[in-house]
């Protein structure tokens, strides 16, 4: 049964600019943050329907405990689950997400774009007023992160081999580009299929993309240690371009509630010894940070807004700067 899209009730001061740490947050971010919320609201009633555990992670994790929300200059929302907590939420999700959200998991639509599970409200931007009276004043598609933990081989010299093997297919999703077919990727990842198919037996179909063949057959070795014992865990696409990337599986037992922003997350019991091996032990202390894409995450749609309107000789609306 889907889950039915109720708006969150914000306080009208929870959308005004401001300042934090020296860092100015637009109130256009803070429309995006509020339906983040939102989505993660969502990801909740499925968990809980379900017996789902859930936690945040990265930035997030960060956010919760140091400044019980986000941390300034961030801008999306980070959830992970172990590998059996996300196979199980995958298959759920599918079929409870509000009717219009979207679930990009690559392994299952070979979406070229998504490097994990990602959820949206919606993939198109919207100007029309019940879309904006609906989504906070936002009219550009929203969405969160949500990463498995897997397993990592026990044994040095098996490591070694797994480690190889993820890094092979990775390498292979990130260096092709989207929509192109084996006969006009580089020689780079023309190597690394060839690798694959020799040392793995993984076949691919050289009449469709190489992309998300690649990803696909990522996901597939990140599992390979699905059902055994294990010390350690890790986001494999992370720990791919760093072995060392890398936390103690015992971290993620159990979960305790935290405040972030007007709602609680839950985050790992443990999260100490898992934000020291993320950040450092003075992970306490702000420091200001890059990202990996583009601050905001919706300055592309803005520029597309932007030229709409600048196409039909009209000033950018300053409800949406």
């Amino acid at each position: 049964m889907r889950i039915q899209y109720t708006p969150m009730e914000f306080e009208d001061s929870f959308f005004l600019a401001e300042d934090r740490d020296g860092f100015h947050i637009t109130s256009m971010m803070k429309r995006v943050w509020a339906v983040e919320l939102e989505i993660v609201n969502v990801v909740s009633e499925i968990c809980k329907r379900h017996g789902i555990k859930w936690f945040a992670v990265c930035g997030t994790l960060l956010g919760a405990v140091r400044e019980k929300g986000y941390i300034p200059w961030d801008d999306d929302i980070d959830l992970g689950m172990l590998r059996v907590d996300y196979e199980r939420f995958v298959r759920f999700a599918r079929e409870e997400l509000p009717e219009g959200w979207n679930l990009h998991n690559f392994r299952d639509d070979m979406h070229p774009n998504a490097s994990t599970l990602n959820i949206f409200n919606t993939e198109e931007l919207h100007t029309d007023r019940e879309f904006l009276e609906l989504y906070h004043g936002c009219p550009y598609g929203v969405g969160i992160d949500i990463f498995p933990f897997d397993n990592l081989p026990e044994d040095p010299e098996e490591e070694n081999i797994f480690h190889l093997l993820a890094t092979l297919a990775y390498d292979c999703f990130i260096e092709s580009e989207n929509g192109v077919l084996y006969d006009d990727c580089s020689d780079d990842v023309k190597e690394r299929v060839t690798e694959l198919e020799n040392n793995v037996g993984l076949m691919f179909d050289r009449s469709i993309p190489i992309r998300p063949q690649a990803h696909k057959y990522a996901d597939q070795i990140a599992t390979m240690y699905y059902d055994s014992p294990a010390t350690e865990v890790s986001i494999i696409a992370f720990y791919t371009s760093n072995i060392n990337n890398r936390k103690s599986r015992p971290a993620f037992d159990s979960v305790v509630m935290m405040p972030f922003e007007n709602i609680m997350i839950p985050v790992p019991a443990d999260y100490d010894t898992i934000l020291r091996q993320t950040f450092g032990p003075n992970y306490m202390i702000p420091v200001k940070g890059g990202s990996d894409h583009e601050y905001p995450n919706y300055a592309g749609e803005e520029r597309i807004l932007r030229k709409q309107y600048e196409d039909q000789g009209l000033e950018f609306p300053e409800v949406f700067q």
